[in-house]
């Protein structure tokens, strides 16, 4: 009886100790993203770095340092270039959102991995660098796409003015004017597309008006029965899952445990 009883509470303490990184693993995927800021202090000479949802002049700052080595996967990063020198700046991370304000000069944004959101809002002057998924170009920006770009928005809020060249390709462009208005051209190879003060400059011979559709997937191949493979086939996996088991296991042995003291009692 005490072996069983010291067997069952060696499982239930081996079971707890599984459990706990990956409880701890569930816990840090929760974690929000942080916002970075990166401005220009004529003051102290240089840019400057927070991580705050905005600006605060009141609280201290950090150099570019400070966000290129701080800044995690999904986070984003807010740029504010206005009346400031012009910026060449390389991220490593696979950021989710890269935001430019208005700037004074060309910021230059290069990106090791792929973007998820870039937006050039008004007055900015940005040359970027980075396979991006969704490109927002704003009023009379300046935009020059040195990577390709899955989905390109170029949108007036205040005026129809903005110029984009894309030497990388581009999957779809929409343009919406002032009033509503949309017009869409797909399918633009890299070095076609070209935007002057908010009006198609491409030659139509590079790009199409209408989606080329997707070939819908093939249906994948049905998994080998047991009979054919002769063994039993294996059950999904996942965190989910193993999760799930180790806890089932620890409390099976709990119960054990204290159906045994009672017994002894």
């Amino acid at each position: 009886m005490k072996r069983i009883h010291r067997f069952l509470t060696l499982s239930l303490t081996a079971a707890l100790f599984l459990l706990a990184p990956l409880a701890g693993s569930i816990t840090a995927s929760a974690d929000e993203p942080k916002t970075y800021q990166v401005k220009y202090d004529a003051g102290l000479g240089g840019w400057r770095s927070q991580c705050l949802p905005e600006w605060d002049a009141s609280l201290g700052t950090g150099d570019l340092n400070y966000v290129l080595y701080n800044a995690q996967d999904g986070d984003n990063v807010v740029i504010d270039a206005l009346d400031a020198p012009s910026l060449d700046i390389t991220f490593t991370q696979a950021l989710a959102n890269i935001t430019v304000k208005g700037s004074g000069s060309c910021i230059i944004v290069r990106c090791d991995q792929p973007l998820k959101d870039f937006y050039a809002l008004q007055g900015a002057v940005v040359a970027l660098n980075a396979e991006t998924e969704n490109a927002y170009v704003y009023d009379n920006s300046v935009c020059n796409l040195n990577k390709n770009v899955k989905n390109l928005n170029l949108i007036a809020a205040t005026e129809l003015g903005m110029n984009v060249a894309a030497p990388g390709s581009v999957e779809s462009c929409t343009i919406t004017d002032l009033y509503g208005n949309t017009t869409s051209i797909y399918n633009i190879p890299g070095g076609a597309l070209l935007v002057e003060s908010g009006v198609i400059k491409t030659d139509p011979q590079y790009y199409s008006t209408a989606p080329i559709p997707t070939p819908a997937p093939e249906a994948p191949a049905p998994a080998p029965s047991s009979s054919d493979s002769g063994a039993p086939l294996s059950p999904p996996t996942g965190e989910s899952t193993s999760v799930l088991a180790l806890l089932t296991g620890a409390l099976f042995c709990l119960a054990a445990v204290l159906t045994l003291r009672r017994k002894r009692a």
